[in-house]
C-alpha cells in the first residue's frame, strides 16, 4: 500500500513539473520563416511576400526589421538596404500567430541596374515588440530578383 501511495505523489509532481515548463512564450519575441512566394521575383512583380510565424508572451509586437545584402559580383550603390516595416494589422494584441509581410517593389528591389542585370539578394528579419525586445535574426534563402533586359 505504501508503494501504491509513493507512486501515486511521484506521479503528480511528474505532472505538476513538466505541465510548469509547457508555456513557451517569452518576452522576447519570436520569428520563425515559414515561406515565400518564391525565390525568383519577375521585373514589375506588385508584391514579394514572406509568411512567418511568430511568438510574444506580452503580445506587443509592434515593427520588423529588413535589412536587404547583395550578392552580385558587380557592386553598385544600394538603394535604402535596410527598413523598418510597423505592423498596424496586428491591432489586436495577440501573443503568437501567423503573419505575411508584402514587401513592393521599391522595398525589394536592391540597387540600380543600369544594364538590366538581375539581382541576387539575401534578407534578413528582426522582429521587435513595445519594450524593445529583438528576436534573433531570420535569414531568407537567397532570392534573384529580375531586372528584364
Amino acid at each position: 500500500m505504501r508503494r501504491l501511495t509513493y507512486y501515486s505523489v511521484l506521479a503528480i509532481l511528474i505532472g505538476f513539473v513538466l505541465s510548469c515548463g509547457k508555456d513557451k512564450l517569452e518576452t522576447k519575441p519570436s520569428l520563425k520563416l515559414k515561406g515565400t512566394s518564391g525565390n525568383h521575383v519577375a521585373q514589375g512583380q506588385q508584391f514579394f511576400i514572406i509568411y512567418f510565424d511568430y511568438a510574444d508572451k506580452e503580445g506587443d509586437i509592434d515593427s520588423l526589421w529588413v535589412k536587404k545584402i547583395r550578392h552580385n559580383e558587380r557592386q553598385i550603390t544600394t538603394i535604402r538596404d535596410s527598413f523598418w516595416i510597423t505592423l498596424p494589422s496586428l491591432q489586436v494584441p495577440k501573443s503568437e500567430g501567423e503573419m505575411e509581410i508584402r514587401l513592393n517593389e521599391e522595398e525589394y528591389v536592391a540597387a540600380v541596374s543600369p544594364n538590366g542585370e538581375p539581382d541576387s539578394l539575401t534578407f534578413k528579419f528582426v522582429l521587435k515588440d513595445k519594450a524593445g525586445n529583438t528576436s534573433d535574426t531570420v535569414n531568407l534563402p537567397d532570392i534573384i530578383i529580375d531586372r528584364g533586359q
